[in-house]
């Protein structure tokens, strides 16, 4: 018999954008917003739902904008940081300690046949 499981989600979770960050902020991103060559692009450079971004350096005439991602140091102009959200790590931490993730089914659960399958094997 299969359990029925409650999803606990955050009713407020502060989405911001990338470009909002600060020098020396950190953020989880949550998604990447955009489509085609530039979203493929993006998310190609390790800007992935989940990974951790912190600012190294907001330019003085504000473009373009440094990250760490992955390891890597990589520049985005603020336009292309705006397609992206993010949340602070502790709400990341947060979202990741609320969350209840399903088990899925075990593997020794059997599996019956239905009529027609059996019918037509036969």
């Amino acid at each position: 018999m299969l359990q029925s499981y409650e999803l606990s989600l955050p009713k407020i979770l502060k989405v911001m954008r990338l470009s909002e960050l600060k020098t020396g902020e950190k953020g989880v991103i949550v998604k990447v917003l955009g489509h085609g060559g530039f979203r493929k692009r993006i998310v190609e450079m390790g800007f992935i739902k989940g990974k951790t971004v912190e600012v190294l350096l907001n330019a003085p005439l504000r473009d373009p904008i440094k990250y760490k991602v992955l390891g890597y140091e990589i520049s985005l102009r603020r336009q292309e940081a705006e397609m992206i959200e993010v949340v602070s790590e502790e709400e990341a931490k947060k979202l990741a300690e609320e969350t209840i993730y399903h088990e899925g089914l075990p593997e020794d659960i059997s599996v019956k046949r239905r009529r027609h399958e059996t019918a037509s094997a036969g």
